[in-house]
């Protein structure tokens, strides 16, 4: 609520009802009055009525003026008000953007979205989506995340947090990735880059752009790639949490898995690679046979 600097305090209002008072006109009407033994409470009962005109009088003008002067920064907030998107697990969404840019959020995903004349801010919160961005050179599109920034130079591209840390995958168009301490590398299409759990940026890596994300089309593509990052993105589609037994997160494993079939998946990668898989009654857990 606006705050008036002078507030109404009884001081005030007993001088303005005095002032109300002492006022010729007042003084010249209430001559004309019959005098009468009642005078005294007929001006008493007046002075009263006075004073009760200046408070209500008071009083309008303070609800007056915060009914209709606008809040300092109003106009301003409603154009920076956070649009909030949120998958489930097993949940995919496809967002169209005001400016024409596109967001495609993975299962399990959370992010903010806030557009203004003079920039578009995203925030991250969990998960992983694709960006096709519309560029616009005076309306700069920021990405933030925990653990680092991603400002777009009109691009398209991947963006992965999750427990390792930010990933980014440019698939057309430049991206510029920082992190807390201002470190930052220039990413081209063909290239991705991480910014790891302690901050640390890069390297560079090439990658094939031709092929299109794999989760976009229900698929984890894993080449070379760790157990636990395998089981933390099959998580996103898994309505039972899934867990590993210690020693079995740097396991590596190739192979193209179905996201939407996680029990199916979890499976075929157990006799794959030689694990036990037990089901319980709130979670998946894998260990070695």
């Amino acid at each position: 609520m606006h705050k008036l600097n002078n507030e109404s305090c009884p001081i005030k209002e007993d001088k303005l009802a005095q002032q109300i008072w002492d006022d010729p006109a007042l003084t010249e009407a209430l001559k004309s009055l019959p005098t009468t033994n009642t005078v005294t409470s007929n001006k008493s009962y007046a002075k009263y009525w006075v004073s009760g005109v200046a408070a209500s009088f008071i009083l309008l003008v303070i609800v007056s003026f915060t009914q209709f002067t606008p809040v300092t920064g109003q106009t301003e907030l409603n154009k920076h008000l956070s649009n909030q998107y949120k998958t489930q697990r097993a949940e995919r969404q496809a967002i169209a953007l005001a400016d024409g840019s596109n967001i495609h959020l993975n299962a399990d995903t959370q992010l903010s979205v806030v557009l203004s004349e003079s920039m578009r801010q995203v925030s991250l919160s969990k998960g992983e989506a694709y960006f096709d961005v519309a560029h616009n050179a005076n309306r700069p599109f920021k990405i933030q995340s925990f653990y680092g920034q991603v400002e777009v130079l009109g691009t398209a591209f991947n963006l992965e947090q999750s427990s390792r840390g930010l990933s980014v995958s440019v698939y057309e168009g430049r991206v510029r990735l920082s992190n807390s301490d201002g470190d930052e590398l220039i990413l081209l299409g063909g290239q991705k880059a991480e910014v790891d759990i302690s901050g640390t940026i890069g390297p560079k890596v090439l990658f094939n752009t031709t092929e299109s994300t794999d989760w976009q089309q229900g698929l984890l593509n894993a080449n070379d790639m760790p157990l636990g990052q395998i089981v933390e993105r099959l998580s996103r589609y898994s309505v039972k949490p899934l867990y590993l037994a210690p020693g079995l997160s740097q396991r590596k494993v190739t192979g193209s898995f179905a996201l939407n079939e996680v029990n199916t998946t979890i499976g075929l990668i157990g006799e794959l690679y030689d694990l036990e898989v037990i089901v319980n009654d709130d979670n998946v857990y894998l260990r070695p046979k």
